[in-house]
Order: structure tokens, then C-alpha cells, then sequence
């Protein structure tokens, strides 16, 4: 490594060899002489090529030993580094200011590279060890001058860094400045009497320095800003100790302030007395009801505290002389807010008293009531009753006097919170006697008089009597179901209220435009529990309430619940057809609604006197369409569901549809006989029934294992008569019906019979 663009290479070789070296792109020799070679490639000529090194950067080198026989050695090799790269400026990063005559001066630089900082008239070297240097000007020694620093003033620090290669930095420097000099000791400025158990300490100090405070056990810290200083000790965090004040009594403080220099002050001092007991809450003794819209307000408080008083959105100050207090409201002013007062109504006033420690007792409060209005008219809630002596009701202003008149008759009675009541039943007129229209209208009248003797105007209200009694309620929901907790419906007086009863339950219900419903499977019951019989009758009863309290006679229903299901139906038509649209039949219980599901259609009938069918021909279904394979099985499902709802399980066939024809017998009897009743027999697809015609008459059989047969002599036509031509041809014509019914084409033959002797031979010797 190299800060030099032609630097002298040098190494070892066998002593008096050739040397060979190669280095940018020329070529030197030169003698080990004694062992050792050098090239100054500043001044040496090349043998070859020419000189071109990587000036910051990496060159290789590659040397050959030749000795006098001509042998030449392998070569020897070395990567030369030249970097001609100053390093940066060391930043020197102590404190500029310190109150020490022999700080420590450090900083940063090149990392490994060699830091020389002169100060005060000496030099120091020094190791930038992984970019940080230091030199104790206390303990180093200079490598050159002697240390004599300005012990209170300015001091110039410099610092160049030199790299490996050589390189030699700019000078970095800093302005040290010694300061030795004590600063002022504070002044603790905050109140030296509070209530605050954690109170805020605050003072003055010289400017910038930090402030040490210590009270009740622990010390904290904070900066005098541009000269002043402040603690929260709600807030502040000790850096040492714990805090621990004298609740009520003196605790000492003391505070030192320390220079930007590290120069500590003497201490300032404060006692700081604490008191936490609050007075007791004044007493407000003036009158709580009053007509004046701007009365004095008097009370009691401890002798010489502050009293706070607040009314009307105002607050107003006086101070407890000797014990009392008074507030003029006609000419005091407020020292917050403006006074606006209720003039007809409640006002809170609120009063405080204040120590000399700042303590502020709770508040004692009065409700003051100005009334100069009359109260409003009363309102009357009762309108319409059913009682010939009802208990009238309505509101008025809180307290004040009613006075009601009705049906000839006053009485009086008080607006308890702003209700009032009089029942007249019990009630006994101030004056007058009652006589209330016991089916009809009545007018009631009533005025409240304040606390204050203010009346009001009459507020009246038409009172209806009514006595007659609402017709009974019809129940009309279904008498027969098979739910056991079905819903229950009818008709009533609309408006009324309707009270069913039915196993053992009681619900209520509103009779909506004159009908009603409750649904026992969500409806809570007012009273009871419900209980229905499950398999048989409930009785259900039900009265309707009108508007005036009139309860009707009830009206009842014989609820019968049927939870048995049906048998299943059973089908009873054909399992195997060659119609593409059959008609299905069967049995079920009678009267029931049965459900036939069969080619993903669906159709309904009535089993009536428990028979049932449906034409596939001409019924429409009830969901679905026909879609019946007509040349295999379909499945018939039916279910019967009774008049209560309940539904069967469901009764199932297996309807094979076969429209196929079978192929046309084969008659295989001899078509020639000398019998006047020959038997015919033939072939045809097995179990077949074959019907044979010849002759004029019909028969039929069974085509057993494909064969059949039919003895003229013996078997019954089915009809017709048999009249065969008895020497001649005779038709005979068979046809085959399949299980399905499938009729085939007719397979035939001709007859013939003959009956005539030959004549007798003839002899011709």
C-alpha cells in the first residue's frame, strides 16, 4: 500500500540472479545483489511494454528469479495498492465549553488512520480505532510543544488525520471554551403556602443552567429557559430518591443551578408549607321562595375565607366577616357570567368558601324559587270511564293547589310531582254535592293555585260515562286441528281488549278492526300455564274489554286437537298396464284428502266412503306435469291427510306401463286333417292369452311355455258356434294378448278338412 504513483518495488531472490519483474503493463530486470532487488519505477527503464499503474486502485505484481545456468523460478506475486485519496477532516465531537482545565478532547476520523490534534501549544498523536479517537488532555503526552490552556476564555483544537497510505487530511477544529466560574444560586419564586399536596415549585435561575431541586427525599431536574424554572411534582420524575411530603405542614426546599460548564451554585431555599384541610361548605339561610327577580342572598361561612357564590349563569365573590356573608343581587357585580335568573321558576344557588391555603370546601346549595306567574291551567287525563264514581286525574304545576268541580260538586287535593288525583267515590266536596250523569257526558273543571298564591286558568275536560257492556267475542279460527299449540282467532267490538282462556293459560289481545288472534305456540300467557288435551276437546273462552273498562260475556268454542295420523293408503288399481294414462285406485280413510305423487306429478282427491281414484287421462296435477315412462316401471306414492291436518305415511306401488304388442302366433297344426274336429295348436309369446277363431267360433287359452293348443272335440267357445266345412278349407286366425293387454296381429292358417274315402283300389291281374 502506497500513497505513490511510482513507488520503489523491492524484494529478495537467489543472490546474484536475474530478476524478472512485471507491473502495469511494463517489464524490468535488475540483480539480487546479496539477495535483494529494488526497482524505482519512478527512474528504471522497461525491457518491455510501458509503464501504466492503476493510480487509486489495486496492481499486480509478478516477479521471476533467472540463475547464471539459465533456470528460470516460478514467480512470486503481490497485489500493489496505491491510493492517493486524502482522508476526510477528523470532526472533533467533545464539548465545546467545559469547566475543566484539562478535558478530554475526542472525535472522529478515518477509521485506523493516525489523528495529530494540537491545542494550547502542544501535540498529541493518536489511533482512530473503528472511526473514534480521544486524547485525556489531563494524562497525554505531546509529541511535541507543552499544554497551556486559556483556563477561562477560548481555546482552538485542530485535528488532521494521516491514512495508511500516507495521506494527509485536512484540519478539522473546534473553539474550546473553559469555563470555571460558579453561577448565582437560585431563587425558589412559588407560593410558600398551598393546599397542593404535589404542588408546581418554580423560580429563577442564571439562564440555560440546569436547576437541581430537592424536597421531601427526592431530587429532580429541569432547565432555567430563558431564565426561569418550574417542577410539577404531580408529574416530575425524581433522578433520585422518593417523594415524600408533609401533608399538612413546612417541608424545606432547596435548589442549585449548574452551568452549561458543569460550575455548581450554592443552594437557594424555601419552606413550603402544605395545608389540605378544606372549611366547612357555607350555609345559604336567605329565604328559598321569593318574588323578587333579584333578591339578597345571605349566609354563613368560615370567619375571613372567600365565599363564592353562583346563581342565575353569575358568579359573585364576598368575604365571610366575622362568620357572615351577603349578596345584593340587585346592584352586585358579577365577576364571571351575567345573572339570569328563572323569574318563574327553580334557581340553584351554589356557594363555596375559600382558605388563605386555597383550600375550597364543597358547595352548599339552595333551591330558590321566584314565582310572579300564575301556573298553567291543570290537564285532566281521565276522560272515559265506566265507573259511575271514577277517580279523576291530570297534572298540574308541581305542589300547587288544585281545585276541581265536577257534576255540581268542588274539592281540593295537591299536584304531588305534578300529578294529582280525586276519587270520587271517597273524596268530600270543599262545597257543593256530586251528581254525575251516570250515561253520558260530564264537564270537569280545575285550576291549581301556586305556593305563592298565583291561580291559573281553568283547564276542563268532557268526561264520558259508560256502562253498557260490549257484545261476546265469536271464535272463528278452526274447531278441529292437529296442532297443539295452534292459533286461536275471531271477531270482537273493535278496539277492545279480548282475554282468552284455554288450557289453563289466560292471553290478552287487541281486537284490530274488529278481529283478533293469538298464536298459543308463541304467545305468553298473562296468567297460568298452558295445558291443552293433546288427543280430544279444549274449551276455549274468550271476553272482550272496551275502551271504558266494560268487560262482556264470554264467547266460547269446543277446540277439539286430533294428533293421530291416518293409515296409509293402500293402491289397489293395476300394477301392470299398457295405458300410458291409467286410472289409479285405492283405499284410504274416508274423508281424508289424499296427495298421489306418481311421474313427477302430483294430484289430490277426497277417499270418499274410503275409496279413491284419479284418471291420469283427464286429471290436471296439482304441482308438477305427467311424465310417466311408458315402457317401464313408475312409482305411485299416496298419503292421506284427515281433517284435523294429520298426514299418513305414505302408501307405495310399482306401476309397470308395457305397450309393446307381441308378435303374431304361429298356427303349427297340421293345415290338412280327415277329422271334422281336429285340434289346433300353435305357438305364441309365453303366458300370452291366445284367442283362436275358425269356423264361426272364438276360444281361448294360454300360450304355456309358448306353445298352446285348442281340441275342437272337447273345448267351449268363449263365443260363437263351431260350423266347420267339413270337406273344404276352413280359416283359422289367432292372435295373442300379453299381461299388459297388448293385442298382437293375428297369425292364420287354412284348414282344410277332408273326409271323403278314396275309391277302392283297382286290381289289375
Amino acid at each position: 500500500l502506497t500513497n505513490s504513483a511510482s513507488p520503489t518495488i523491492g524484494g529478495t531472490a537467489e543472490a546474484g540472479s536475474t530478476v524478472t519483474v512485471t507491473v502495469g503493463g511494463a517489464t524490468y530486470t535488475t540483480t539480487a545483489i546479496g539477495g535483494n532487488w529494488s526497482i524505482d519505477l519512478a527512474t528504471a527503464v522497461p525491457t518491455q511494454g510501458s509503464l501504466s499503474l492503476n493510480a487509486n486502485g489495486a496492481n499486480p505484481i509478478s516477479a521471476t528469479a533467472t540463475d547464471a545456468a539459465g533456470n528460470v523460478s516460478a514467480a512470486g506475486t503481490q497485489s500493489l495498492t496505491i491510493d492517493t485519496t486524502l482522508p476526510n477532516a477528523p470532526a472533533v465531537t467533545s464539548a465545546t465549553l467545559s469547566n475543566s482545565t484539562t478535558p478530554t478532547i475526542a472525535g472522529t476520523a478515518e477509521a485506523g488512520s493516525t489523528v495529530t490534534v494540537t491545542v494550547g501549544g502542544a501535540t498529541y498523536t493518536t489511533t482512530a480505532t473503528g472511526g473514534n479517537w480521544s486524547i485525556d488532555l489531563a494524562t497525554a503526552t505531546p509529541v511535541t510543544g507543552a499544554l497551556s490552556l486559556n483556563a477561562n476564555g477560548a481555546n482552538t483544537v485542530s485535528a488532521t488525520a494521516t491514512d495508511a497510505a500516507g495521506n494527509v487530511s485536512a484540519a478539522g477544529t473546534q473553539s474550546l471554551t473553559i469555563d470555571t466560574a460558579n453561577p448565582n444560586a437560585p431563587v425558589v419564586t412559588s407560593a410558600a403556602l398551598t393546599n397542593s399536596t404535589t404542588p408546581t415549585l418554580t423560580g429563577t435561575a442564571e439562564a440555560g443552567s440546569t436547576v437541581t431541586v430537592t424536597v421531601g427525599g427526592a431530587t429532580y431536574t429541569t432547565t432555567a429557559t430563558g431564565g426561569s424554572w418550574s417542577v410539577d411534582l404531580a408529574t416530575a420524575t425524581p433522578v433520585t430518591g422518593a417523594l415524600s411530603l408533609n401533608a399538612n405542614g413546612a417541608n424545606p426546599v432547596s435548589a442549585t443551578a449548574t452551568d452549561a460548564a458543569g460550575n455548581t451554585s450554592s443552594a437557594g431555599t424555601q419552606t413550603l408549607t402544605i395545608d389540605t384541610t378544606a372549611p366547612n361548605a357555607p350555609a345559604v339561610t336567605s329565604a328559598a321562595l321569593t318574588n323578587s327577580t333579584t333578591p339578597t342572598l345571605t349566609g354563613m361561612a368560615e370567619a375571613g375565607t372567600t365565599v363564592t357564590v353562583t346563581v342565575g349563569g353569575a358568579t359573585y365573590t364576598t368575604t365571610a366577616t366575622g362568620g357572615t356573608w351577603s349578596i345584593n343581587l340587585a346592584t352586585a357585580t358579577p365577576v364571571t357570567g351575567a345573572l339570569s335568573l328563572n323569574a318563574n321558576g327553580t334557581n340553584t344557588v351554589s356557594a363555596t368558601a375559600t382558605d388563605a391555603a386555597g383550600n375550597t370546601s364543597s358547595a352548599g346549595t339552595q333551591s330558590l324559587i321566584i314565582d310572579t306567574t300564575a301556573p298553567n291551567a291543570p290537564a285532566i287525563t281521565t276522560v272515559l270511564t265506566n265507573s259511575t264514581t271514577p277517580t279523576l286525574t291530570g297534572t298540574a304545576e308541581a305542589g300547587s293547589t288544585v281545585t276541581v268541580t265536577v257534576g255540581g260538586a268542588t274539592y281540593t287535593t295537591t299536584a304531588t310531582g305534578g300529578s294529582w288525583s280525586v276519587d270520587l267515590a271517597t273524596a268530600t266536596p270543599v262545597t257543593g254535592a256530586l251528581s254525575l250523569n251516570a250515561n253520558g257526558t260530564n264537564t270537569v273543571s280545575a285550576t291549581a293555585t301556586d305556593a305563592a298564591g298565583n291561580t291559573s286558568s281553568a283547564g276542563t275536560q268532557s268526561l264520558s260515562i259508560d256502562t253498557t257492556l260490549p257484545n261476546a267475542p265469536a271464535v272463528t279460527s278452526a274447531a278441529l286441528t292437529n296442532s297443539t299449540t295452534p292459533t286461536i282467532a275471531g271477531t270482537a267490538e273493535a278496539g277492545s281488549t279480548v282475554t282468552v282462556t284455554v288450557g289453563g293459560a289466560t292471553y290478552t289481545t287487541t281486537a284490530t278492526s274488529g278481529n283478533w288472534s293469538i298464536d298459543l305456540a308463541t304467545a305468553t300467557p298473562v296468567t297460568g300455564s298452558l295445558s291443552l288435551n293433546a288427543n280430544g276437546t279444549n274449551t276455549v273462552s274468550a271476553t272482550a274489554t272496551d275502551a271504558s273498562g266494560n268487560v262482556s260475556a264470554p264467547g266460547t268454542q269446543t277446540l277439539t286437537i286430533d294428533t293421530t295420523n291416518p293409515n296409509a293408503p293402500v293402491v289397489t288399481s293395476a300394477a301392470l298396464s299398457n295405458s300410458t294414462t291409467p286410472t289409479l285406485t285405492g283405499t284410504a280413510e274416508a274423508g281424508s284428502t289424499v296427495t298421489v305423487t306418481v311421474g313427477g306429478a302430483t294430484y289430490t282427491t277426497t277417499a270418499t266412503g274410503g275409496s279413491w281414484s284419479v284418471d291420469l287421462a283427464t286429471a290436471t296435477p296439482v304441482t308438477g306435469a305427467l311424465s310417466l315412462n311408458a315402457n317401464g316401471t313408475n312409482t305411485v306414492s299416496a298419503t292421506a291427510t284427515d281433517a284435523a291436518g294429520n298426514t299418513s305415511s305414505a302408501g307405495t306401488q310399482s306401476l309397470t306401463i308395457d305397450t309393446t304388442l307381441p308378435n303374431a302366433p304361429a298356427v303349427t297344426s297340421a293345415a290338412l286333417s280327415n277329422s271334422t274336429t281336429p285340434t289346433i295348436g300353435g305357438t305364441a309369446e309365453a303366458g300370452s292369452t291366445v284367442t283362436v277363431t275358425v269356423g264361426g267360433a272364438t276360444y281361448t287359452t294360454t300360450a304355456t311355455g309358448g306353445n298352446w293348443s285348442i281340441d275342437l272335440a272337447t273345448a267351449t267357445p268363449v263365443a260363437g258356434a263351431l260350423s266347420l266345412n267339413a270337406n273344404g278349407t276352413n280359416t283359422v286366425s289367432a292372435t295373442a294378448t300379453d299381461a299388459s293387454g297388448n293385442v298382437s296381429a293375428p297369425g292364420t292358417q287354412t284348414l282344410t278338412i277332408d273326409t271323403t274315402n278314396p275309391n277302392a283300389p283297382g286290381i289289375a291281374t
